[in-house]
């Protein structure tokens, strides 16, 4: 449990961009620091491989790729499912932390703080103490990853104003969007299955399943794109926010830091259990009170 402590503070304090003179972030490709060269800032990478034979004057956090270390990197290294290659003489001046990915060292390697190694099998832990097998949990993420990417795709490119108009529901009032959600949550179900019992209800049970399904990802996505918005605010690139881009980038956070949260010992399965209810409570709360990111009101004013 330390250990994934220590790893969500590591990366709550390289997404601040804290005492970082530049700061980078990467999707796909190669990134080199030559050997005469100094970046000076956080390196963030998705997806590609960093080879640092100079000198990195900040945090590389790596997700998904490959790192080649030659040279010093002055801060910490944070690596999720990557692989970490540290040559002869390289230097690491801060922590050293991977979670299910790889580690090599050559000799005289320095690491000026702990090593720390996380097996992220992803095993969920039930009310009861049950363990699902780790191939079944990770493959599920996996999957419910995409699934999700897939549809910030296609919500981002062809409702962008939904999108931008729910997530500043959810931004200025997310705790009534939360009550909403859960009102909703108790209507709409049970609605859905008195319809159902109904021949002619069945088209309408039908309509009310899509309006919850459509409004539950519209939210989602929503949230998506605040958490990028407020990571790239953090990180000065509010002059080149995409809102498709921006999601992205929050789906990646939200999906490692619920990664994170189900490897914690004993509690993280139903700490898990209860933030994915309320991300969908407050999803769809935030869309019904935007009138689905229209920001009109549900009553016509006369």
């Amino acid at each position: 449990m330390k250990s994934c402590l220590v790893l969500v503070f590591l990366l709550l304090m390289v997404f601040s961009g804290s005492g970082s003179v530049e700061a980078g972030v990467f999707f796909g490709g190669s990134h080199e620091i030559g050997s005469e060269e100094t970046f000076r800032g956080d390196l963030v990478i998705f997806g590609s491989n960093a080879d640092i034979h100079g000198v990195l004057q900040g945090d590389l956090v790596i997700f998904g790729g490959e790192a080649e270390i030659n040279g010093e990197v002055t801060g910490n290294i944070v690596s999720i499912g990557s692989r970490i290659n540290l040559q002869k003489g390289s230097r690491v001046d801060g922590e050293l932390i991977s979670v299910g990915g790889s580690l090599s060292r050559g000799e005289n390697v320095y690491i000026g703080g702990q090593t720390r190694l996380i097996e992220q099998s992803l095993r969920l832990r039930n009310f009861r103490g049950l363990m699902l097998p780790p191939q079944v949990t990770t493959w599920g993420s996996v999957l419910s990853f995409f699934y999700q990417l897939f549809f910030v795709l296609i919500i981002t490119f062809f409702f962008p104003r939904n999108v931008r108009g729910t997530g500043e529901s959810v931004s200025r009032e997310w705790g009534v969007s939360i009550l909403v959600g859960f009102v909703a949550f108790l209507i709409f179900l049970p609605l859905i299955l008195f319809f159902l019992f109904t021949i002619l209800g069945i088209p309408l049970a039908l309509l009310l399943g899509l309006v919850y399904y459509f409004g539950s990802v519209l939210g989602l996505v929503a949230i998506f794109y605040l958490l990028g918005k407020r990571v790239l605010e953090k990180m000065g690139y509010m002059e080149k926010e995409k809102i498709m881009g921006t999601a992205i980038i929050g789906l990646f956070i939200l999906f490692l830091a619920r990664l994170l949260i189900r490897i914690i010992p004993l509690v993280g399965g139903p700490l898990h259990f209860v933030i994915t209810v309320l991300l969908y409570m407050l999803a769809l709360g935030a869309v019904l009170k935007s009138r689905f990111g229209t920001r009109k009101s549900w009553i016509r004013q006369e």
